[in-house]
């Protein structure tokens, strides 16, 4: 690894630890999970960096459910939930029944609301 790479890597250490966490603490039931709603932005911490997206939807894979986000070319961009985070406190998020595909809304406290999405 040469000195530009490790630089590289040191400077994406320092990104990561500096972002403050403000994402509430949210205990989804059994079986579901927290994601981000479909049309808001996010952040894909991909190999190359971060990236701000737009969740386009969610796709069942069988290696698991992924987000499909938005791009301009023909096909799908599907990636794994684990790789998408919210934008600061701008970002939505739901919750997802990855076996059905059934989202449920959170109330302003993070908390599952009894209405169905």
């Amino acid at each position: 690894m040469d000195g530009l790479e490790r630089l590289k890597d040191f400077a994406n250490d320092l990104a990561t630890a500096a972002q403050p966490s403000i994402i509430p603490i949210i205990n989804p039931p059994d079986g579901w999970v927290t994601v981000v709603a479909v049309g808001q932005l996010a952040i894909y911490d991909s190999q190359d960096g971060a990236v701000e997206v737009l969740v386009e939807g969610y796709w069942p894979t069988a290696a698991g459910m992924t987000y499909r986000l938005h791009h301009d070319k023909p096909g799908q961009w599907l990636v794994p939930l684990q790789f998408l985070r919210p934008v600061s406190d701008q970002t939505k998020m739901v919750l997802l029944q990855p076996s059905t595909g059934e989202v449920r809304p959170l109330d302003e406290h993070g908390r599952a609301s009894n209405a169905a999405g």
